[in-house]
């Protein structure tokens, strides 16, 4: 009998050390798991943000388009005439001083003329107007025609 309880005390504590493993076997898996859904998680706040930043981007590249092709129904602030070297001169001292404005050029013979913002009021222009002439004495309110 002594065979006997030795075979069963064997196989049992064959039993206790397999079930050891598989429950640290169990363990890693859901750590494993666990980690997978956290880095996915992560990953998707990254690529909404991303995906934000690259939505906003692109609305302010429409803006820009939709407000050269609508020229006649804004008004604009004219900050700048004369040749097209000091014209690339004003442009740049202008966009440093005022990134959020829009700047654009228009070519009447034999003058550059340097136009800024895009504003559907006059009223609006205006006031910008005042901001602008600080540092343009002669800068004035166009309304731009086709």
């Amino acid at each position: 009998m002594t065979l006997n309880n030795s075979y069963f005390q064997v196989k049992f504590n064959f039993y206790i050390c397999l079930n050891s493993i598989l429950m640290q076997v169990k363990t890693f898996q859901i750590t494993l798991i666990a980690l997978t859904f956290a880095c996915c998680f992560s990953y998707g706040q990254n690529q909404s943000s991303s995906t934000e930043e690259s939505v906003n981007k692109i609305l302010k590249e429409r803006q820009k388009i939709a407000s050269v092709i609508n020229f006649s129904d804004t008004y604009r602030i004219q900050i700048y005439t004369g040749t097209s070297e000091e014209l690339k001169k004003k442009m740049s001292e202008f966009k440093k001083q005022f990134p959020d404005l829009d700047a654009v050029v228009s070519f009447s013979a034999p003058l550059y003329k340097l136009w800024v913002g895009n504003f559907r009021t006059r009223i609006e222009a205006e006031r910008q107007l005042l901001a602008l002439k600080k540092s343009y004495k002669q800068a004035l309110v166009i309304k731009p025609k086709k």
